[in-house]
């Protein structure tokens, strides 16, 4: 007897979600210190990224380990681009 769900495609590393294609909020708490803003994006090498889903996410780049929080509410923020082509390549995220 299979288990529910077990056709479902799994999200790519790095995003947190629940329902198939529907990102959701990780589960564990972060603190406000680990998340990644505008501003903190080092060296000035980012690239501006608009969330196109409603449900609040948590994604940690895969290649700086930074964690971006994206909602409807903050749907575009400044995101390292050693992670972008990650995020874009979801079909979640596109260039603002």
């Amino acid at each position: 007897m299979g288990c529910c769900g077990q056709k479902r495609n799994p999200l790519p590393p790095g995003i947190s979600g629940g329902a198939p294609g529907v990102p959701h909020a990780m589960a564990s708490a972060v603190s406000d210190r680990s998340r990644i803003g505008p501003a903190a994006v080092a060296g000035g090498r980012s690239v501006t990224l608009r969330y196109r889903e409603r449900a609040p996410v948590r994604v940690r780049g895969p290649a700086t380990g930074r964690l971006y929080a994206f909602s409807s509410e903050q749907p575009t923020q400044a995101v390292d681009v050693r992670d972008a082509e990650a995020l874009l390549r979801t079909l979640h995220f596109v260039r603002a």
